[in-house]
């Protein structure tokens, strides 16, 4: 029993002081902590360097992994150099990937898709307090084509997916939809709970204008092997990004020629 309450103490006292990166201080962020436990839906708005971002307490593992651990800082410079590099940030939550990548270059062309309605709300809130024109967002599925499907909202926000006992209905949209029309694609970051396989393997054809993809796959929910198989037809060079606290393997893909 002491044990167990000296555990979560600690883990209160961490999660505190890597809350005040985005809060005023640790006043505020013991009171986002405590109301977090009593409505885990309840909106806070912090402070990511010049941005001002909203989050609920179901985001905080994406919150500590994406901007605090900085998961994603392997790719500072293939979003630091073009001028304005094209980003597709699918799967993309609340905006976090795509918060990150706008204060390494803030002339990022960003498009965000999420899935989720609720979790799309957020994300839509976040892109009007970045007032960043080049950042935009739709409520849509990453999926093998354009149709309706269902989706599941579980209590962790990051791990929504497409179920087919799901309670939400959301309009899907394929790889082709959504690479139409954009030319080259410096960088797509999909993270899809799944959805992975039915979404790059039904055309791989269509990545041809990606010059370089970064993909989280989850083993227990797809055909990953299939997915790698993929991959290595369109991509020569793949690594897979060592020493994440996620156990699920996550894929930097890059075109022949193309820098990290």
């Amino acid at each position: 029993m002491i044990a167990s309450l000296v555990h979560r103490a600690r883990n209160f006292y961490d999660r505190m002081q890597w809350m005040e990166t985005f809060l005023p201080g640790p006043v505020a962020a013991v009171s986002c902590l405590l109301r977090a436990r009593h409505d885990p839906a309840v909106l806070t708005t912090g402070r990511y360097h010049d941005f001002a971002f909203s989050f609920r307490g179901c985001d905080f593992s994406a919150l500590k992994e994406v901007l605090v651990d900085a998961e994603y800082s392997f790719l500072t410079d293939a979003v630091k150099s073009p001028r304005s590099p094209v980003i597709l940030d699918v799967g993309a939550h609340i905006g976090l990937f795509s918060l990150w990548a706008l204060h390494i270059n803030p002339v990022a062309q960003i498009m965000s898709v999420e899935a989720s309605p609720g979790t799309f709300r957020i994300l839509e809130r976040n892109v009007r307090q970045s007032q960043k024109t080049g950042w935009t967002a739709i409520n849509r599925a990453a999926w093998k084509n354009d149709d309706t499907i269902r989706f599941a909202e579980v209590p962790d926000s990051m791990s929504h997916r497409v179920s087919v006992t799901g309670g939400t209905e959301v309009k899907g949209i394929s790889l082709a939809a959504l690479t139409g029309g954009c030319g080259d694609i410096d960088l797509m970051k999909v993270d899809i709970e799944g959805a992975e396989e039915a979404f790059l393997c039904a055309d791989p054809a269509v990545l041809a204008p990606v010059k370089r993809l970064v993909i989280e796959l989850h083993p227990q929910l797809c055909d990953t092997q299939r997915v790698r198989d993929v991959l290595q037809k369109v991509f020569p060079q793949i690594a897979e990004i060592q020493g994440r606290t996620s156990s699920k393997p996550l894929l930097y893909c890059r075109k022949q020629g193309v820098s990290p």
